[in-house]
């Protein structure tokens, strides 16, 4: 039977959660160890993904990316990072800031599988729909 990447990482999570320092230098040699004894070691890169998923859903972390067109200040994202916590109801948010050049201005927000999209460019948009309807 083929262990899947979800249990290697189910498993890695269980032992290393609680360790200490020490321990997790040994649990990750061994991990590998066991990955290789598989010819598992092909699957680290998914296995490595299913894990960061697991810690963050059992640790209640919520990754978000947020993108603007010029480099936030940083009292506007603490106003995201607030109301990014208050919608998902994390203990903690983990931010992964993108410059896009194609945003007029404004800010796109993304987290989990929701979008909050306050782009000037959307605002527009929505202005536009409002006009024509």
């Amino acid at each position: 039977m083929k262990i899947k990447t979800k249990q290697y990482a189910r498993a890695l999570f269980e032992s290393y959660e609680e360790a200490s320092k020490e321990e997790k230098d040994k649990i990750l040699t061994n991990f590998v160890k066991i990955l290789k004894d598989n010819n598992d070691l092909y699957l680290l890169d998914r296995i490595v993904v299913d894990f960061t998923e697991t810690w963050d859903k059992n640790k209640n972390i919520v990754r978000a990316e947020i993108s603007s067109a010029h480099k936030i200040d940083e009292k506007t994202e603490d106003v995201l990072v607030k109301k990014i916590k208050e919608l998902s109801s994390a203990k903690d948010i983990d931010i992964e800031k993108k410059n896009n050049k194609k945003l007029l201005g404004g800010v796109v927000v993304k987290y989990g599988d929701r979008i909050l999209d306050s782009s000037i460019s959307t605002r527009l948009k929505r202005l536009q729909e409002e006009f024509s309807s």
